[in-house]
C-alpha cells in the first residue's frame, strides 16, 4: 500500500514587527534616493509609511521627507526541506499621496541590521530588488480594504525557514531611480 506525502502545506503569519525609515533633509530627488544616510524611524507605529516622499510646497523638485516601510515575519516554522512555491504580501491601505503623480507600490529587498528594532540607517539597507510586480498606484486600496501582492521567485527564495524574513515597501520611482513628477502642496487623498 502506497501512502501519498503531503505534498502541500499552508502557513499564515501575521506581521512580527514592522516599523518605517525616513530621511527628512530637504534635498533634490537624486540625493534623498541615493545618498542620503536615513535619519529617521518609527517602530510598531499604527501605520507603516511606505514610500511616502513629500514635497517641499516653497521649492520646486525639493523633498522634504522620504519613508520606505518595512514589514518583518516569523517564518522559522517552514520546514527546511519545504519549498515554498508561492507566498502573498496583504497590506491594508491607510492613504496615498498623489503629490508626486502616478507611482507604484513596490516590494524590495531590505537588510535590515536588526530585523526587530529598526533603526535611521536602515533606509539605505536595499539593493532595490523587486520581489513582487508592483501594485498600479490606482489599483491600490487605500482604506478599503487589503491589497494582496504574490511574490516573485526572487521574493519566495528570499523567504527564510530559519529565522526572520524583512521586506522593504516604497514606491516605484525610489525602486527605479526616476525622476519624480513634481506637483507639490497637495494633500495626501
Amino acid at each position: 500500500m502506497l501512502i501519498p506525502i503531503c505534498s502541500a502545506a499552508v502557513f499564515i503569519r501575521n506581521a512580527t514587527y514592522d516599523g518605517s525609515v525616513a530621511t527628512g533633509t530637504d534635498a533634490n530627488w537624486t540625493w534623498m534616493r541615493n545618498n542620503a544616510p536615513g535619519d529617521s524611524h518609527d517602530n510598531l507605529a499604527t501605520k507603516v509609511y511606505s514610500g511616502m516622499t513629500v514635497g517641499n510646497v516653497n521649492e520646486t523638485d525639493i523633498y522634504d521627507e522620504h519613508w520606505r516601510g518595512l514589514v518583518t515575519w516569523d517564518t522559522s516554522d517552514i520546514p527546511d526541506d519545504a519549498t515554498v512555491t508561492s507566498a502573498t504580501i496583504s497590506v491594508y491601505g491607510a492613504g496615498k499621496m498623489p503629490e508626486l503623480g502616478v507611482v507604484n507600490f513596490c516590494v524590495i529587498d531590505a537588510f535590515p541590521a536588526n530585523q526587530l528594532a529598526f533603526v535611521d540607517r536602515d533606509y539605505q539597507r536595499t539593493t532595490f530588488t523587486r520581489y513582487a510586480t508592483d501594485m498600479p498606484y490606482d489599483s491600490y486600496n487605500k482604506n478599503t480594504g487589503w491589497n494582496t501582492i504574490s511574490l516573485n521567485s526572487l521574493g519566495l527564495n528570499n523567504i527564510s525557514k530559519t529565522s526572520y524574513t524583512t521586506f522593504m515597501f516604497t514606491h516605484s520611482a525610489d525602486v527605479d531611480n526616476t525622476n519624480l513628477t513634481w506637483i507639490g502642496g497637495l494633500d495626501g487623498d
